[in-house]
């Protein structure tokens, strides 16, 4: 049955009141946490007999704990095995999704053999069992895929070394030995945890105590560990130890030597050591071009080195390249480009990031901007607002600029994602460093963004410099401006500024007539003028092919406000002829008769349900029903109640056809209920938990917002914690505290009792952050000095 047939009839719009019974004994109620407890259960079956004899009892007790063991080793092998890799090459799963697929089943399976692994150990008879294929099996789950110069796998490696060190023990595997490859993955696991000193011993052990030949790449592990430490004795040592067996040194270890002497300041040196040993032929021309230059020698070689680097994916070792070349005042700029290149398209952003963090430590301006560039580039074509936003905050404090463009593009996106806070910072900080600099399609989306975030006041002011582009504009981008200002208009009543941009519209053929005309309606019933109004629908109905549902949902606000009072037969006419010209109500006609009707009434049960019905009911909807019934709430049980159901994440708590789905919300859902709990000091500990809530769904509070937290929070005692939140507050909204700012910490101050603070607040805060002192301000502080003062005994 359509909406329709159900809302026209009559019977329903009877005036009828409900009681509203709200259930308070489930509202403390909570779930149990269900664990998960080992159970080793026997069930035997009953006998006949009442007595065993002693070698029957100790039968069974063999039986009992023999076959648990043995199904431990047999469950052991059996997870050992499998395949490492899942077969999820379904057709049209994505590549991303394998692969996290991928990560998480081993993460698993890892996980599993370590816990029986850990489980045999406690019986020498099971772990004894275990062969050399079996250790190298293990072992093998933990370092196969382990990525060179990853900090991110060192609790793998920590684990690969714990099982090598039981098997170099001696005493756990006599099936197993432990060879000359197990000393010689040791050394490099050991190494690329960055502790020189042990691979130094164990490479120690391995050479001189037993004698055995190690490869190249066992030398070249343990020799990088120690030039990270700045070991150079170390170093020394084993280049003549590789000497003395007559074998070349390769790249890798000349790098490690140079790098190390650099490390200690030693730049002539290194020079002379990579005059000795250039292995390579690209290196014996370096030497031969830029021998008679040390400083261009080393320019010239540790861009060598970083590109094999890069080549390893040694990323970490390549920026400490970097740094080394910014020290001693060298070209740095193709190492960075290449390390940042390679580092997000390797999906190593993380290590593009520390880049970042050391360029700006060296106080390497270009080079930050280009780490910031190509950052933010990366992240806005992953859709990563959020870190590209991190990149910018970074550069902004440190008072590094980011470059026009990368800037506006970044602004561009967040105004498109609706992130409206993290545009408006954007905004004011490229007004402030690039004044009548930025694009027009930045300001347009910008004005969008203004609107969209109900900062009608700004988007006012801003509104001249966009009406006086708009003839410049392609036609996309101007049609995109007269729609938004058409909005503006409709929300601020401004209809001088409708009729310029509406001729503006109409003289470039913009198409958006019936667009502008129902705008106007919308302008004149946030004047208030009702006759106007119903005279912009007429003009609908005369200048258009007919009202659409846009026009009818504003003719149901025009009734509303003519009549003062809900008739239930007008409306019903107005949807008995949308039902005639085929023009079928929409969620947004649902929603507008929502705010007609008292929460109790039947016919708001009805829309309530019937929306809740809609199989394709946007996200934008779905939220809006949120927010009514939350505000409903909040007016009938408190403010307390109203953020414990959201915070529950439990629709059920709102309607009860909806059990066990989230709770969709936005920004204005928070900013209401934070509103609400930070007018009283008693809801300070939920005010926090809203704001941090919040946070973690991540979004932006207000100014307002971080107001109100300020002076609730002070009011409550939590003075240091408010002057955090006043950083904060100018962090993320880039606004700076203002009077009001410091005035709402002042008055929570008084309402502590502390008036003597507050006047610290005025008098040295404000003052220090070259705060005016404005007329509020100077009568505050008047009467807190009157409070200061003592008060006079009368005789």
């Amino acid at each position: 049955m359509s909406f329709q047939s159900i809302i026209l009839r009559k019977e329903i719009w009877k005036s009828q009141r409900l009681l509203a019974k709200l259930c308070h004994n489930c509202l403390a109620k909570r779930t149990p946490i269900l664990a998960q407890v080992r159970r080793n259960a026997i069930m035997t079956q009953p006998t006949t007999t009442t007595t065993m004899t002693t070698k029957s009892i100790q039968q069974q007790k063999q039986e009992l704990t023999v076959t648990p063991h043995s199904k431990l080793l047999d469950s052991f092998r059996q997870e050992l095995y499998q395949a490492s890799q899942l077969n999820v090459s379904q057709p049209g799963s994505p590549s991303r999704s394998r692969w996290l697929k991928n990560i998480i089943f081993r993460r698993d399976a890892r996980r599993r053999l370590m816990t029986n692994y850990q489980l045999l150990k406690k019986h020498q008879t099971l772990v004894s069992q275990l062969t050399q294929k079996d250790i190298d099996r293990l072992v093998s789950w933990f370092v196969d895929t382990i990525h060179c110069d990853d900090p991110r796998v060192y609790g793998n490696i920590r684990t690969a070394l714990h099982i090598l060190e039981d098997l170099k023990s001696g005493t756990l595997f006599p099936l197993a030995k432990f060879r000359l490859e197990d000393a010689e993955k040791m050394i490099y696991l050991v190494s690329e945890l960055g502790q020189g000193q042990r691979a130094d011993d164990l490479l120690e052990q391995t050479v001189v105590e037993k004698g055995w030949d190690v490869s190249m790449a066992a030398y070249e592990a343990a020799i990088r560990a120690l030039s990270k430490e700045g070991n150079q004795n170390k170093i020394d040592f084993w280049l003549s130890h590789l000497q003395s067996l007559g074998k070349t040194l390769t790249s890798d270890i000349v790098r490690s030597a140079v790098l190390c002497r650099l490390t200690n300041n030693q730049l002539e040196a290194a020079s002379e050591f990579l005059k000795q040993h250039h292995p390579g032929e690209e290196l014996s021309q370096i030497v031969h071009r830029w021998g008679s230059n040390s400083h261009e020698l080393l320019d010239q070689a540790l861009n060598r080195f970083a590109i094999d680097c890069k080549n390893q994916g040694r990323l970490n070792e390549m920026r400490l390249i970097y740094m080394q070349k910014r020290r001693f005042d060298m070209s740095t700029v193709t190492v960075v480009r290449n390390m940042v290149t390679k580092s997000i398209y390797t999906d190593r952003d993380h290590l593009a990031r520390k880049l970042l963090e050391n360029t700006i430590y060296m106080k390497d301006i270009s080079n930050t901007q280009l780490c910031a560039k190509k950052l933010i580039q990366w992240y806005i074509s992953t859709k990563n607002l959020s870190e590209a936003m991190g990149v910018w905050e970074e550069l902004d404090r440190n008072g590094i600029a980011l470059p026009l463009d990368i800037m506006q593009s970044l602004l561009v996106n967040t105004a498109k994602a609706k992130h409206q806070m993290d545009t408006m910072r954007l905004y004011r900080k490229c007004k402030e460093l690039y004044p009548g600099g930025m694009s027009s399609r930045a300001r347009i989306y910008v004005l969008h963004s203004m609107v969209l975030s109900k900062e009608f006041q700004l988007a006012y002011e801003m509104s001249p410099e966009i009406e006086s582009i708009m003839p410049y504009l392609d036609r996309e981008l101007a049609t995109m401006t007269a729609r938004t200002m058409f909005s503006l208009c409709a929300h601020t009543g401004k209809v001088d500024l409708f009729e310029r941009i509406f001729a503006q519209a109409e003289q470039l053929k913009l198409s958006v007539t019936h667009e502008g005309l129902t705008s106007l309606i919308a302008c004149y019933l946030t004047l208030g003028d009702v006759n106007l109004a119903k005279a912009a629908f007429q003009a609908v109905a005369a200048h258009t092919n007919g009202p659409d549902v846009v026009d009818f949902n504003l003719l149901l606000r025009i009734i509303a406000m003519e009549d003062q009072s809900i008739k239930p037969d007008r409306i019903y006419e107005v949807l008995d002829h949308m039902s005639l010209v085929s023009v079928a109500p929409d969620e947004t006609t649902l929603r507008t008769m929502l705010d007609f009707y008292d929460h109790k009434s039947e016919i708001r049960q009805v829309l309530f349900d019937k929306l809740l019905e809609q199989e394709k009911l946007s996200r934008f909807d779905q939220v809006f029903l949120n927010n009514i019934a939350l505000m409903n709430l909040m007016e009938t049980t408190g403010v307390a109640n109203a953020a414990r159901v959201l915070l529950a994440n439990d629709r059920g708590n709102l309607f009860k056809s909806q059990k066990n789905k989230p709770i969709l919300c936005n920004g204005l859902t928070f900013k209401i209920l934070l509103d609400a709990a930070t007018k009283n000091v008693r809801y300070a500990n939920i005010a926090e938990k809203l704001y941090s809530t919040m946070r973690g769904l991540g979004m932006k509070p207000s100014h307002q917002n971080y107001e109100g937290l300020i002076f609730v929070l002070t009011s409550k005692g939590k003075i240091k914690k408010a002057r955090r939140y006043i950083q904060q507050m100018e962090d993320e909204t880039g606004i700076k505290a203002d009077a009001n700012t410091y005035l709402k910490l002042a008055h929570g101050l008084l309402k502590l009792g502390k008036p003597h603070l507050a006047k610290e607040v005025i008098m040295q805060d404000m003052l220090a952050n070259d705060v005016p002192l404005n007329e509020t301000v100077v009568r505050k502080l008047k009467y807190i000095e009157s409070s200061c003062q003592p008060k006079r005994l009368i005789i």
